[in-house]
């Protein structure tokens, strides 16, 4: 091992730039299958907890993915690795692109009943269509909440908020009371989560 690693040491700067540069041409060739095999295959590795990256940089008798055997010189080495970490680039700029995050898409907001109708004149059944910034690709999920009321000190306390007729530009939200509550505003806070 030892005779190994001072050819490795004998490499003039020189030889090592030519080496690097043609490791660079052979990344830069890489087509957009080769790193979506190399990101599928990276991916069942980490399902499986068997994500690892092996460089032999002793050229030990080893290859770069970490198998023994076969008799690599230090060039091919260094060209295959610079060729591993193209790809493990090429990965990192996938991944952290937009397009590729999938998740859910939230929006929230407040509506308040004196948006459409004075808070001066209570009413039993207050509603308002919501739309949202952006068109959802499917039908989200909403979910509202009371977040201030102005009720008759009066009268018994009561309210129910909710969402119908909920599509992927919007929905209709709700305010209403009922029996003798006199009730002169609701403020509603809503969220919705979708794609």
């Amino acid at each position: 091992m030892a005779a190994q690693v001072s050819t490795i040491s004998r490499l003039t700067s020189t030889e090592l730039e030519s080496v690097l540069a043609a490791a660079d041409d052979r990344a830069e060739s890489t087509n957009q299958e080769d790193v979506d095999g190399a990101i599928s295959q990276t991916s069942r590795q980490e399902d499986i907890g068997l994500s690892r990256l092996v460089v032999n940089i002793l050229a030990s008798g080893g290859t770069a993915n970490g198998n023994v055997g076969g008799d690599s010189d230090p060039f091919t080495l260094i060209r295959g690795l610079a060729y591993e970490v193209a790809i493990l680039s090429k990965k990192v700029e996938y991944l952290s692109s937009p397009a590729s995050r999938s998740g859910p898409i939230i929006e929230s907001g407040t509506w308040n009943t004196t948006e459409v109708r004075p808070g001066n004149k209570p009413h039993h059944s207050t509603e308002a269509r919501i739309n949202f910034s952006k068109e959802f690709k499917l039908t989200p999920m909403v979910m509202v909440s009371v977040s201030s009321v102005d009720f008759s000190n009066f009268k018994n306390y009561r309210v129910k908020v909710y969402a119908t007729e909920v599509n992927p530009r919007g929905f209709i939200v709700h305010a209403d009371t009922w029996g003798s509550t006199l009730l002169y505003s609701c403020g509603v806070s809503w969220m919705a989560v979708g794609e």
